[in-house]
Parts: structure tokens; C-alpha cells; sequence
């Protein structure tokens, strides 16, 4: 009975001092907020964070497609303690509602990361009465735990007329703290480009089915174009296929500088070729030529039989020449 007792009172004494202890330190936090935020210290009780985007934009964006971060991922905005550059992901601006602004592209670039409301508010791209926005989607967004992503935002397709047409996405906290600073964030430059962009462009390296106009020095609708279109040449590999049957056919159609006619073959014989072959016979159909469409022979067919180059005997390799 007397060690039954002297464990309760131990016990209750243990449950007193924690709490005792709670209490005191539930003390200290709070004498030190109200420190924080006293008045008549307005630099010292004013906590300082930003917004920061935290992987850059695309340099090129095209109207009407999503607006993207590099490597086509969503483009991620994050709430940071300016004092400790660490992620901010309790308190009252981690949930906070942020909105998407447009800002000029051609702003000083020597102010770097220091800027004022004032100058901030300055390059704001401004909506008038006689033009649409142009922006167009999801322009706020809630922040999770410090983090918010941009989604579903995009140019309308008349932000190409703007001159210059360089931007730059910006970021401010719609709500307001008390003894709170949020800084505002801003992505780096770019440009925005019409869609239809996408479907003109020239590739590097084009594919058999790539249109011919992706060859360089022949644009989209022009005359070039055209004339190859009426001789049946409507792709890359017709393209190829034609150089190999009627090289200075071709060479006529197109109507270029020897330069240009040389920079466009070689443009088109970076062309991937895969294993498709072209087969060419003599007049009297008892031997012919394998070539692929860069018009490199691969062998000789003959008495129903296919030679390969390399097992080719002299007397028949002058057959090429």
C-alpha cells in the first residue's frame, strides 16, 4: 500500500513538472512573438520573405500552347525566408493566393534580384479598354505548404503584335500580412512567337515524311514549293527519290544557286534513310542497281542474284562508273 502511494505521488509530481515546463516554454514563445511584431521597430518586426521561381521558363513560347518551365515541366513557384533562403511551408503565407502577371521583357537587367514595389508595379504590361488581355487561363493560384505550380495559362494569339514582343512572367501574394513583406518574383525573359511558327519550321535533320518545305531554302508556300509540287515532289523522300532518277531535273525545278542547291541536297541527305532501296535496270533488264535514297549503291542484281559491293569483282564494279 505505502509503494502503491509513492508511485501515484511520483507520478503525479512528473505530470506537474511537464506541464510546469509547457506552460513556461508556451511563455517564452509568446513574449518572443510579441517582441517580433512590437510596434515602434518597424525594421526589426518585419519578416521578410519572396516568391521564387524555381525552374526557369522557355526562352521561346508559342501563343496559344501552355506555358512551360525548360524541359517542358510546369513551371514551379515557391515561398522563401529571405534572411535564410529556406523554403517557407507553415504560417499563414503558405497558403497564400498568388497572381500571374505579365511584366516587360526590356526592363533593367542591372537591378537583379533588388527591386521596389514601385519599380515592380512599373513594368507590369497594363490591359486597356480597345485590347483583349494577353493572357489567357489560370492567372492565380493557391500555394500548398510554400509551393504552387502554373497551369493552364497561355498567350492569347495577338500578344505576337505587341513590339517588342519580350516578356517576362511575374509573381506578387495577393493577400496581406501584418508585419509581413512578401516579395515579388519574376522569371527571366522570353520570347513569344506565333503558333503557326511550329508548323514552318525548318529541321535540322528532317525525316522521309517531313514536307519538303522543311528543307532549307524552300519556304512554306512559295514558289519553290509550288513547282516541286507539281512534279509529284511533295515530301523529303520524293525529294531524294527524284535526285537519284533525274538529278538535274531536280536541280531545275528548283531554280537555286549552286550554294543553295548544294546546302539543300546535303540538308536532305542528313535524312535518316532506314533500309528502303531503289532498284534500277539496263535496257534490256539483265542487270541492275541497289542504291538507298542518299544514292549511295549498295550492289548489283544480276542473273537473279544480289551482290553486295564488297563482294563485287573489278570487272563488274566498273559496271558504276
Amino acid at each position: 500500500m505505502g509503494n502503491n502511494l509513492r508511485a501515484i505521488t511520483v507520478d503525479n509530481l512528473c505530470h506537474k513538472i511537464v506541464e510546469e515546463e509547457l506552460e513556461s516554454a508556451k511563455k517564452r514563445i509568446f513574449i518572443k512573438i510579441k517582441g517580433l511584431f512590437k510596434d515602434g521597430n518597424q525594421n526589426s518586426s518585419t519578416i521578410n520573405m519572396k516568391l521564387q521561381f524555381k525552374n526557369g521558363i522557355s526562352q521561346v513560347i508559342l501563343t496559344g500552347e501552355e506555358i512551360k518551365g525548360q524541359g517542358k515541366n510546369p513551371l514551379e513557384l515557391v515561398l522563401v525566408d529571405e534572411s535564410t533562403g529556406n523554403m517557407v511551408d507553415v504560417g499563414p503565407g503558405s497558403s497564400a493566393t498568388v497572381e500571374i502577371l505579365l511584366l516587360k521583357g526590356e526592363s533593367n537587367a542591372s537591378e537583379g534580384d533588388n527591386w521596389s514595389v514601385e519599380q515592380f508595379n512599373e513594368i507590369i504590361v497594363r490591359e486597356t479598354e480597345q485590347k483583349k488581355p494577353l493572357l489567357a487561363g489560370k492567372q492565380r493560384i493557391k500555394l500548398q505548404n510554400g509551393i504552387g505550380f502554373l497551369e493552364n495559362i497561355n498567350f492569347r494569339h495577338h500578344a505576337t503584335k505587341m513590339r517588342p514582343s519580350v516578356f517576362k512572367l511575374g509573381a506578387r501574394v495577393v493577400n496581406t500580412f501584418d508585419r509581413v513583406r512578401v516579395k515579388e518574383a519574376k522569371t527571366e525573359s522570353f520570347i513569344v512567337k506565333d503558333f503557326r511558327n511550329k508548323y514552318y519550321t525548318k529541321h535540322e535533320t528532317p525525316s522521309l515524311s517531313d514536307e519538303v518545305f522543311r528543307l532549307k531554302n524552300i519556304r512554306k508556300g512559295g514558289r519553290i514549293e509550288k513547282r516541286l509540287q507539281d512534279h509529284k515532289i511533295c515530301t523529303v523522300e520524293n525529294f531524294l527519290i527524284q535526285r537519284l532518277i533525274d538529278p538535274e531535273g531536280l536541280k531545275t525545278i528548283l531554280n537555286l544557286g549552286e550554294k543553295k542547291w548544294k546546302l539543300t541536297v546535303a540538308n536532305a541527305l542528313a535524312c535518316p534513310t532506314d533500309k528502303r532501296m531503289s532498284y534500277y535496270t539496263n535496257e534490256q533488264k539483265t542487270m541492275g542497281v541497289v542504291f538507298d535514297l542518299a544514292g549511295q549503291i549498295l550492289g548489283l542484281y544480276m542473273e537473279r542474284q544480289y551482290i553486295p559491293t564488297n563482294m563485287l569483282s573489278k570487272k563488274h564494279k566498273a559496271y558504276f562508273r
